[in-house]
């Protein structure tokens, strides 16, 4: 009994002593190289060298739970959370590590994550002065609608709708291929008109994410990941957040792009009367110099008669003036 005691005694010295280097040579001795760092409270070097273990033998279980429980006595239970999980992964029913995570789990329920304060605060103090300036930039398209340039972008787009009718009634995919030519070529297409649809594009987008992660911190859990709030770093929180700025900024651009198809004709007299309805409502508000110029576009199209004597038909006799100068 003496000399079993003795050659225990005489092993666990030998370990005590054990260099980093002679440590990381294989697993067993990388485990209780841990163990004897984590027992003596060198929590710091029990990191350091559980971090290099990690990478040279990964996805041991025994120096994941070490490395949780180093992090968990150094106060860093966000590292402690992730090891333990990933140590949980790989032996799901063993005692002491579902011990060592609900240790760290009821530790963790007083904590709130600073970056998730830190982002609460900041959408609390940003988020309504956000949504306002959506707002004024919403009044702001409004108001830019009866900007000469704007509003010549608008009859031109009308007036191409009117001459290509019977292309655009065949099917939706004539609907988007003529949308999507003339987005691109709209002349002056870094204009006034072109900056607000960007900005109003842009601004829809981050008002849906300020909205989004409201919810997501109330809930407690991000919706296009796995990992909890609480065990997020700075840098996965904040690319989470990107991450989802670029997806609703997609789905806005989808979505807008959806309604600007829908909103085309079934019938081609309708894209005529569209047209017809814009020269009297110009006519009739007194926009001469607007009147003229969306003539002036119409005249120089090749479908310049065939579109003025459609638009006969829908003119009242009191509109003889506008069909003179038409």
């Amino acid at each position: 009994m003496r000399i079993f005691f003795i050659i225990t005694l005489l092993i666990t010295f030998s370990f005590s002593k054990m260099s980093p280097t002679e440590a990381i040579s294989s697993e067993n001795r990388s485990i209780v190289y841990l163990d004897k760092r984590i027992k003596f409270g060198e929590y710091k070097k029990a990191i350091e060298f559980g971090e290099k273990a990690n990478k040279r033998f990964p996805n041991n279980p025994n120096i994941l739970g070490h490395l949780a429980n180093a992090y968990y006595n150094d106060n860093k239970l966000v590292l402690a959370e992730q090891y333990a999980i990933l140590a949980l992964e790989e032996k799901p029913n063993d005692d002491l590590l579902l011990g060592l995570r609900n240790k760290i789990a009821e530790k963790l329920k007083g904590v709130e994550n600073e970056v998730i304060s830190g982002l609460k605060e900041y959408l609390s103090d940003k988020g309504l002065d956000f949504l306002m300036i959506f707002l004024a930039f919403l009044g702001g398209t409004i108001v830019s609608n009866r900007y000469d340039e704007c509003y010549n972008t608008k009859i031109l787009y009308t007036i191409k709708k009117a001459i290509n009718k019977d292309e655009l009634c065949k099917s939706y995919m004539k609907r988007a291929i003529f949308l999507l030519k003339n987005s691109c070529n709209i002349k002056n297409i870094f204009s006034f008109c072109l900056f607000f649809e960007i900005i109003m594009t842009l601004i829809v987008s981050s008002s849906i994410l300020i909205i989004f992660l409201f919810a997501e911190i109330n809930i407690g859990s991000p919706f296009f990941t796995h990992k909890e709030f609480v065990i997020m770093t700075d840098d996965v929180m904040w690319r989470h957040a990107f991450i989802s700025w670029i997806f609703f900024t997609v789905l806005t651009i989808a979505f807008r792009f959806f309604i600007a198809i829908k909103n085309f004709h079934d019938d081609p007299n309708d894209y005529v009367a569209d047209l017809a309805q814009n020269f009297q409502d110009l006519h009739e508000s007194h926009s001469h110099v607007k009147l003229k110029s969306a003539i002036t576009i119409l005249k120089a199209s090749n479908d310049y008669e065939d579109i003025k004597n459609e638009l006969s038909k829908y003119f009242k006799s009191s509109d003889e003036d506008l069909l003179k100068i038409i």
